[in-house]
């Protein structure tokens, strides 16, 4: 779960008007997570590198979810998929 959200932070660093460093008096917008799924595939191993896929698959009006494939990357072996849904206020 913290590859998919170290996944998501850079995902959102590549939107104007999203900051989420920015001080809490100054932010006019902000998104917390209201779901997290995440099915474990294989396991992960000491010193691989994961590629972490990151997809919007779903926009609503205040909300919208994602999607995440974690894998090996030399390999390509999936270890996880996820999904989460954020929920803007």
């Amino acid at each position: 779960i913290t590859y998919m959200e170290q996944a998501r932070v850079d995902y959102f660093r590549d939107f104007p008007g999203i900051n989420f460093q920015a001080p809490q008096e100054s932010v006019k917008h902000s998104m917390i997570l209201a779901k997290v799924v995440c099915d474990y595939k294989s396991p992960a191993f000491m010193d691989e590198v994961i590629d972490v896929k990151i997809r919007t698959s779903k926009l609503g009006r205040s909300s919208f979810e994602m999607e995440y494939e974690l894998s090996e990357e030399r390999t390509g072996r999936v270890i996880a998929t996820g999904m989460t849904v954020g929920v803007m206020y």
